[in-house]
């Protein structure tokens, strides 16, 4: 399973975090900007996900992710 994150209405780099609903990190990195990313989630187990982007800081989203 593959999610992809799109950047390009984001001028600046940013990075992420994808949280278990315990709260565990299951994955974090930093993207470009103006492209689109496709994170690789084979490697996780099947579950409800919370990935949040943000910017200098500053969260620009909150989303939910649930794999089956």
């Amino acid at each position: 399973m593959f999610i992809q994150v799109n950047s390009e209405n984001i001028f600046e780099a940013y990075s992420f975090e994808m949280y278990s609903l315990t709260g565990t990190l299951i994955l974090s990195g930093n993207l470009q900007q103006q492209e689109l990313h496709a994170l690789n989630l084979n490697s996780i187990p099947s579950g409800i996900y919370l990935i949040r982007i943000h910017t200098n800081g500053v969260t620009k989203q909150i989303e939910k992710i649930v794999k089956e």
